[in-house]
């Protein structure tokens, strides 16, 4: 959509990871509203994220094994891996009979991966809950040069 116009998309590196910050940049560029939140630490508050028409980011901060510290980094840090920021989306939610517990749907929109998670563990693993909300006005594309 943007080659007509003689654009091209800005790119991220996957292994820069994406903070709130880099997060309300990217919003902001598209014209739309983010919202940070702390995240709920119950089920029910884990459901309300659900409406219709809302989209719920979750930002998590993880170690992943494509990056590793050097090891004057490990001794330092007293880990083996970079951590990386990532925001992941909060897709939906099922209840689990065989654990008696309510699963939340939760994938990364880069790569696919799917995490299902009770609740709790959402919780744990859940730095901000970031909401993203319709334009807050006209988004305008720049004219070709």
């Amino acid at each position: 959509a943007l080659a007509p116009l003689g654009l091209s998309p800005a790119r991220r590196a996957v292994d820069e990871g994406l903070d709130g910050r880099g997060l309300a940049e990217w919003a902001a560029r598209l014209g739309r509203t983010l919202t940070p939140a702390a995240p709920p630490r119950t089920a029910e508050g884990w459901n309300a994220l659900l409406e219709v028409g809302r989209e719920t980011l979750l930002a998590m901060r993880f170690f992943h094994p494509s990056l590793p510290l050097s090891a004057e980094r490990r001794a330092e840090a007293g880990h083996e891996y970079r951590i990386l920021n990532h925001e992941t989306y909060l897709l939906g939610a099922f209840d689990s009979p065989a654990l008696k517990k309510r699963l939340f749907l939760v994938q990364d929109s880069g790569s696919g991966t799917t995490l299902l998670a009770t609740a709790e563990e959402l919780s744990l693993l859940t730095q901000t809950i970031d909401v993203l909300g319709p334009a807050a006005g006209p988004v305008t594309v720049p004219a070709p040069r």
